[in-house]
């Protein structure tokens, strides 16, 4: 059994950026473990630019970015398993995770945990339909355009309108797809960061707000959706139905935080999954903590970083009281 000082579980921006941080300032032993085949966690499924970090002075794509903190992770000698899935963590520090090689068996003095997210499973909008094909997630749609070269669909309706529905829509239009346009139930948009907001100008992409996707219609795939206008209690208003063509509607839904071996080993988490934690930033088990989107739902790259940054400062102190 290998032992660490310190195992980050999630070799997302969050964890990296944590295990990064802690070496930096002192923790010898780390490894981080992720289930992915390359770590960089869902920025993978991102090509644009506009991202920067202390490691270069120029503005980056996501591509370079990762490749920026892979470096850094080679250069610091950090350890990393990936196609690595935690499948058990013990109240003695003890992590068991299945790969490729087999079962291994990890032991730890401090562990963190940053799984990032994902996509809530596609039934949690409640739309009624015959179960066609051409319904797909936001982030889906990134790692099939991105990562696979794969084209989704040639007329496209985006139902919601966080950073992952602006993302894809900039990717689809760029793939020569038409994005008829961005559904979104409340009065404005939900997207948060800069680089998406300016996508939103830069490719004139139609917001239709206080607008509710009723219906798909379609025999085999998706052929056109049924919209109806919300009223200020977000009722349907009479009469203002409309049929739009499509062949393919794309779901940007709520991110879920990944955070399922928390739960297993009994640390609290919020409603929706959320991991708690105290002023340490360490969960309900000692010597556990942990970062990034799997204790706040979807959020802005600069607020995880800061995060992240934190719990390993966070890790260290309690390294340093053993």
């Amino acid at each position: 059994m290998r032992e660490y000082d310190l195992i980050v579980v999630g070799g997302g921006i969050s964890g990296i950026t944590a295990a990064l941080t802690a070496k930096e300032n002192g923790v010898k032993n780390i490894l981080i473990l992720d289930r992915e085949f390359e770590l960089g966690g869902i920025l993978n499924c991102c090509v644009h630019s506009g991202f920067k970090n202390k490691y270069s002075s120029e503005v980056l794509t996501a591509p370079e970015y990762i490749y920026s903190l892979q470096t850094k992770i080679e250069e610091y000698n950090i350890d990393y398993k990936t196609l690595t899935n935690v499948i058990e963590i013990d109240k003695n520090d003890k992590i068991i995770a299945i790969s490729p090689e087999g079962i291994l068996n990890f032991k730890s003095k401090a562990i963190i945990l940053a799984m990032g997210c994902r996509e809530r499973p596609l039934g949690y909008k409640n739309i009624l339909s015959h179960r066609c094909a051409g319904i797909i997630g936001a982030v889906s749609t990134l790692k099939l355009i991105n990562n696979k070269g794969i084209l989704p669909g040639k007329n496209v309706i985006i139902l919601g309108s966080e950073d992952t529905a602006i993302f894809a829509a900039r990717s689809l239009i760029l793939e020569g797809a038409n994005v008829k346009g961005i559904i979104e139930t409340t009065n404005k948009i939900k997207a948060v960061s800069k680089e998406a907001k300016n996508f939103i100008k830069d490719f004139d992409i139609n917001i239709m707000t206080n607008t509710r996707v009723t219906k798909v219609i379609g025999k085999g795939r998706v052929e056109s959706v049924q919209i109806t206008k919300l009223n200020d209690n977000k009722k349907p208003i009479k009469d203002t139905e409309k049929l739009v063509t499509c062949d393919t509607l794309i779901l940007s839904i709520y991110m879920k935080p990944e955070s399922l071996i928390a739960e297993k080993i009994g640390i609290k988490t919020k409603e929706f999954g959320e991991i708690v934690l105290d002023k340490n930033m360490q969960t309900s088990a000692k010597g556990i903590f942990a970062c990034g989107t799997v204790t706040t739902g979807y959020e802005t790259m600069d607020k995880v970083i800061k995060n992240s940054e934190k719990v390993a400062h966070a890790a260290l102190k309690y390294l340093n009281s053993l």
